[in-house]
């Protein structure tokens, strides 16, 4: 629940906060100011696995953490909401790519879902509306390409 309500306060921060979400960067940026909240967290970016998955009416998004780091990426969830909370504010932030891109899909209607799981959480979005529909995939084919893109670079 508590993980539900952080991202829920960082959707809003991303909706709400429009001016905050030009970004001329790259995709993923683990200097950006949500996705340094994670990188801030010793050892969890490399236990995470994360997934996207385009579906008929947008993406799914899948991130497991293993038992040794839930409480880590349970305090960088936390953080998140600090942040979206300063962006709610009016103060600039740092985005990357990909934070953007999400970000613009709220803003443009996408609805998210989260549901908790026993491993981690599935964020589901989705919209009835197809201009936004193929901007929701996009973001899904976009991360699987940077990922591998990473995943080669670092050998």
């Amino acid at each position: 629940m508590r993980m539900m309500l952080s991202l829920g306060a960082l959707v809003l921060a991303l909706v709400t906060g429009g001016s905050a979400l030009a970004s001329d960067g790259p995709w993923f940026d683990m200097t950006c100011d949500m996705c340094k909240n994670f990188t801030a967290q010793p050892g969890l970016m490399e236990s995470m696995q994360h997934e996207s998955h385009a579906i008929s009416d947008g993406c799914v998004m899948v991130t497991i953490v293993d038992d040794a780091h839930a409480a880590a990426y349970q305090k960088a969830m936390e953080a998140c909401q600090v942040t979206g909370n300063k962006m709610m504010g009016g103060e600039q932030m740092h985005l990357c790519g990909m934070c953007t891109a999400m970000g613009q899909a709220l803003m443009s209607g996408a609805k998210m879902d989260m549901v908790d799981t026993a491993a981690g959480h599935l964020m589901i979005l989705t919209s009835a509306d197809p201009a936004v529909i193929e901007q929701l995939q996009m973001i899904a084919k976009r991360n699987n390409e940077e990922a591998e893109k990473m995943m080669h670079s670092e050998g």
